[in-house]
Formats: structure tokens, sequence, C-alpha cells
């Protein structure tokens, strides 16, 4: 007899839906992935404006606080139609930012008042400022779950 015995039939729909669920694991950790692109579009927007700030006056300081603002506008508003977060993306993002922020407080406090044109400076910080950043978005991630 050519029919399969049930325990075949079992043994194949369980592979099946393996392969299903892991192909759609596959594509939810790609659909994830935009949050390393969110933490580094601000740490890329970042390391122009801290020089800017420390050299350039208050014309450029402007301009590049404009600039920033709108790169943040625009990625804090990109994130919010993302389908798919990864776990723990909002902690770890916390606390990048928090630390970013930390830095870059330090950095005004001394730099502005202390470092005013001295370009060793600025452009030291503006590689040290972003850092919390960059190191955020390349930490490991748990499993990406879609969002509620």
């Amino acid at each position: 007899m050519d029919t399969p015995m049930p325990e075949q039939d079992h043994a194949e729909s369980a592979r099946i839906a393996l392969r299903a669920a892991s192909a759609a694991e596959s594509r939810l950790h790609r659909r994830g992935l935009w949050e390393r692109g969110y933490l580094l579009g601000f740490a890329v927007a970042l390391v122009p404006l801290v020089p800017l700030i420390g050299l350039g006056g208050r014309v450029a300081t402007g301009i590049g606080l404009g600039v920033w603002t709108a790169v943040a506008i625009t990625l804090a508003l990109w994130s919010r139609f993302r389908s798919v977060t990864p776990r723990g993306q909002q902690p770890r993002s916390g606390r990048a930012f928090a630390t970013w922020a930390s830095l870059y407080a330090v950095t005004l406090a001394v730099g502005l008042p202390g470092y005013p044109g001295d370009p060793t400076f600025w452009f030291i910080a503006a590689v040290i400022v972003p850092l919390p950043l960059v190191i955020a978005a390349f930490w490991p991630s748990e499993p990406v779950a879609a969002r509620p």
C-alpha cells in the first residue's frame, strides 16, 4: 500500500511548520534591524555638530542645531512607523541616549568655557560624544517582537 503512515504525516507537518517558523523569524530579524540605522543616524548627525558648537560661533551653532534637530525629528518620526521592535530596544536606546546626553553636557560644560576655538578638544569630543549610540547600535539584541 502506498498510503502514508499517520506518523509520517505528522513528521512532515512538523518539518513544514518549523521551516515556516524559521523563515518568519528571519524576516522579523531583518525588519528589526532598523534600530541600528536609527542610532547610527543620530551618531552621524552629532559628529559635525560638536565641533560646530565649539568652533563655529553663533551662526554656525544655530545652523548646526537646526540641521541636527531636523535629523532628530525625522529619525524619531521614522522610528514610530517601524512594525517590529527589537526586544530590549527601549532600555538599550534609553541608556545610550542618557549616556550620550551626559557626555555631551560634560563636553559643553568643560569645552565652552575652557577650550573655545581649540580644534583638538572639539574634534576629539566629536568622536567620543556619539560613541554610546554607536556601541548601542552594534550591541547584540534579542530576538525581535512585532509591535502591539
